[in-house]
């Protein structure tokens, strides 16, 4: 919990392409608060806003979220808004896509709710039955979930359950092999795709990016490219409505758009 400087390098990412909000989740100063998870995680179990252990309630901050969201699409326009939720906000990603302005939900390594002998929650969402039946019913949405496969806090049976939840073909599940992750990361065990355990060392001698990035870069092109496939889609129809012959271009690499 907390803004770390990868969690900064994440959002500088972002802004490249886009308007990015980064919500403070556990502070109430001016500043943002500054990474320390041992006391932000003593913070967050008496927290009223946020419930660590609940399998079926993350708690008053998600409605707080999904209000913002709502606020910032109003402000900023555009096709809709991504969320990326994080460890202990991971499953708060799914619970925004409740909401149609939300387009493109991102759930990284979500975290809660924890698991405390002998309650195994592994496969818990913090989403109540009518916020499921909410979220299995938006067809237009697809979700992508993010782990490391050896992560001891986000562990399979949460994946099979957004599985169950929104199908196989709106899931973008990525596993990503442990020997992938920052050698230099804070935890034993690997955990936070996409910035303690991002390795970001640029393009290889192959000329591929390191696979802990590409997940990130797929969110971007898929967010970027979803919104242009939808007016693509609009725009034959039109043109078969109107008994038009649909306009094919060529781009600089020769693909038919």
């Amino acid at each position: 919990p907390g803004m770390s400087p990868v969690f900064w390098r994440l959002a500088i990412w972002l802004a490249e392409d886009f308007t990015v909000w980064a919500p403070d989740l556990c502070g109430k100063k001016p500043t943002p608060t500054p990474a320390n998870p041992g006391s932000l995680f003593f913070r967050a179990c008496i927290s009223r806003e946020i419930h660590l252990f609940a399998s079926n309630d993350p708690g008053p901050i998600t409605q707080w979220l999904r209000s913002l969201a709502k606020e910032l699409h109003s402000q900023t326009g555009g096709p809709g808004v991504g969320a990326i939720g994080m460890c202990m906000s991971g499953n708060f990603a799914l619970t925004l896509a409740l909401d149609p302005w939300v387009t493109a939900p991102v759930s990284s390594q979500p975290g809660l709710p924890a698991s405390t002998p002998p309650r195994n929650r592994d496969g818990g969402l913090q989403m109540t039955e009518t916020e499921k039946e909410a979220l299995a019913a938006r067809k237009d949405l697809d979700v992508m979930a993010l782990r490391f496969e050896g992560d001891t806090l986000c562990k399979a049976a949460r994946f099979e359950a957004i599985r169950a939840l929104v199908g196989d073909e709106r899931l973008q599940a990525h596993v990503i092999a442990d020997e992938h992750r920052n050698p230099d990361g804070p935890l034993k065990h690997p955990h936070s795709v996409l910035t303690a355990d991002l390795v970001d060392h640029g393009r290889s001698e192959w000329g591929q990016r390191h696979a802990s990035r590409r997940p990130l870069e797929q969110w971007c092109t898929d967010f970027v490219l979803e919104p242009l496939d939808l007016l693509a889609d609009r725009r034959l129809r039109q043109d078969q409505t109107t008994r038009r012959s649909p306009e094919v271009q060529l781009d600089s690499d020769g693909e038919e758009a």
